[in-house]
């Protein structure tokens, strides 16, 4: 489909589209860009109590000059990057990365994310065994996963067929992000869990019954510039059922979305 912009002004545009003769191209290699991932490391359930301190004080300053410490934060993920990062380690990780145009935050870690991997145990326990990536994009979150529970089995959901096709490239066989999860994995004598990845538009592209240990999430809250809750809803209303006792789910969602009345 071929389109020009035939007319724009105020806050709305109209388009034209032709349909050309020209076939669909399968092959993404052209709209390809090779990148950096970094991943900031986890908290630690055994940070001594002068620690936790220290990490509540830097909290407290970071809230009076967000700018800055958001800076510093870059800096301390690039700082603690690195193929030694990764399970049963509180650094964060560094690892190529491929993503396309038009995906969410640029295919690479957004802010919001970022902190849900800062919040969460920098290793996770050994029952976990299964895990969601729900609305996985290119596999940020995945990534994290498979370094800090490097044995789990991992699935990966989207309803966006370029986010993942990239994350079939981050996560698939001979990727980075495999070859850390291996390594983490053989670091405590164990074999890499499999990466699954699942085309669809919420829960519908599951196995009925398929059940996991982990759910994460950073779902959509917009449509545009417009809050929009319809993911997030359904993603809270199916955890139940998706997640083996004693299973958790972890999100992260700006402050003024209603999660707890869903």
């Amino acid at each position: 489909v071929g389109g020009g912009g035939r007319f724009a002004g105020g806050g709305f545009a109209v388009l034209e589209a032709t349909r050309t003769q020209a076939e669909a191209k399968e092959d993404l290699s052209e709209w390809r860009t090779r990148t950096t991932l970094r991943l900031p490391g986890g908290s630690s359930s055994s940070s001594s109590s002068e620690e936790q301190q220290q990490v509540k004080a830097a909290a407290a300053g970071k809230s009076k000059k967000r700018k800055k410490g958001d800076e510093q934060e870059e800096e301390e993920d690039k700082a603690g990057g690195g193929s030694g990062g990764g399970a049963g380690s509180g650094a964060g990780a560094e690892m190529d990365w491929v993503v396309y145009p038009g995906l969410f935050a640029g295919g690479g870690l957004d802010v919001m994310t970022a902190a849900l991997l800062r919040a969460m145990p920098a290793t996770m326990p050994s029952t976990v065994t299964s895990a969601l990536d729900f609305c996985s994009g290119t596999g940020t979150l995945a990534a994290a996963i498979r370094l800090r529970a490097p044995t789990a089995n991992v699935t990966l959901l989207d309803a966006d067929a370029v986010a993942l096709a990239a994350a079939r490239e981050n996560l698939g066989s001979g990727s980075a992000a495999t070859a850390a999860a291996a390594a983490a994995a053989g670091a405590v004598g164990a074999a890499a869990g499999a990466c699954t990845f699942v085309l669809s538009d919420g829960w519908a592209g599951l196995e009925a019954g398929e059940k996991f240990d982990l759910i994460v999430s950073n779902p959509p809250v917009h449509l545009g510039l417009q809050p929009e809750f319809t993911v997030l809803t359904e993603l809270v209303a199916g955890c139940v059922e998706r997640l083996n006792p004693g299973g958790s789910l972890w999100l992260v969602a700006q402050r003024y979305v209603p999660v707890g009345a869903m």
